[in-house]
């Protein structure tokens, strides 16, 4: 998966991922979210496109839930941030 998969995604779906990024930001809730938006801002990525990778990688994380019927998974979630600005899906 990369970030054309959440690119494809509705503009609706888009918007609800990129506000729970921004929430998941503000409520430093998981706390590698803001981590990882200042990271790649630091790389010279712009905000915008900064939170597009992360919505990519929440996208990804409930992707891997449905696909294989489980919970969230806090470690895949945090693995797939720590890969940006890149994602390699499982």
């Amino acid at each position: 998966m990369d970030l054309d998969m959440s690119d494809r995604a509705s503009p609706e779906v888009q918007r609800v991922l990129r506000q729970a990024v921004l929430d998941q930001v503000a409520n430093r809730e998981p706390p590698e979210v803001a981590a990882t938006l200042a990271r790649l801002q630091r790389e010279g990525m712009s905000e915008d496109e900064a939170i597009r990778w992360i919505s990519a990688a929440l996208l990804q994380e409930m992707s891997i839930m449905m696909r294989e019927q489980r919970v969230y998974d806090h470690a895949s979630y945090v693995a797939a941030l720590d890969r940006l600005p890149g994602l390699i899906d499982r």
